[in-house]
This record gives C-alpha cells, structure tokens and sequence, in this order.
C-alpha cells in the first residue's frame, strides 16, 4: 500500500492483520485490526506493548469504539466504494468532536479527485 503524506510518499509501518493469531508469531509492533477483531481480543491486546491502529469500513460506525479511542495509534476508513462519503464525516466528527489527534488513514476505492478530501 503506498502512503502519502501532505503529496509525499511515507513508509509504512503498520500490517494488517484479520486474525489474532498472527500477532502471536509477529515481531512487528505496528498492527492495524478489523474493528470486530478490536471489539472481542481487546482486553488482551491492551496489555500488549504493541501500536493498534483499526480499521474501520466505510459502512461502519465509531459508536461501539468510541471509548477505546486513547489505546489506537492510527484509525484507518476503508472506503468500499468511492461513491461512499461516510469515511469523510466520520473522520471530522474524530477530529472536531472526539478530539482524536493520532493518525488518520483512508485506504480502498479512492479516486484521485478525492484526494484533496483526504
């Protein structure tokens, strides 16, 4: 996945895992989480000494993770189709309202007319 920053290439540092018992055998400390995954491991992976960042799709909400903001390093918005302006709102509302100052990520159908958006 290619990450830019302000138009400028970045590298990243996070992978993405779907399934528990890959942190197990990981050596990495950056992992990015489906948001269901969060909800049922998240008492073990707050005692983890890992970076979380979640995932959420573009149909999802925040509501059911709102209080754990404080344990994520990086929220990215999957957007499922880049018809979907959801992602944009939402990522306002982390900004503005949950006063969320860590990473913000969008990755999925994006179109480049988006960017200025993102």
């Amino acid at each position: 996945m290619i990450i830019l920053n302000k138009d400028k290439p970045q590298k990243n540092e996070y992978i993405f895992l779907d399934e528990l018992e890959q942190i197990k055998s990981l050596n990495k400390k950056k992992v990015i989480l489906t948001k269901n995954l969060w909800i049922e491991k998240k008492q073990i992976l707050k005692e983890k000494k890992i970076n979380v960042g979640v995932q959420i799709n573009s149909d999802e909400s925040l509501d059911e993770i709102t209080e754990d903001l404080q344990f994520f390093s990086l929220i990215q918005f999957n957007f499922l189709t880049f018809k979907d302006g959801r992602p944009f709102s939402i990522a306002k509302t982390l900004r503005k309202k949950l006063n969320f100052e860590k990473e913000i990520r969008a990755s999925g159908h994006i179109l480049p007319d988006q960017y200025i958006f993102l």
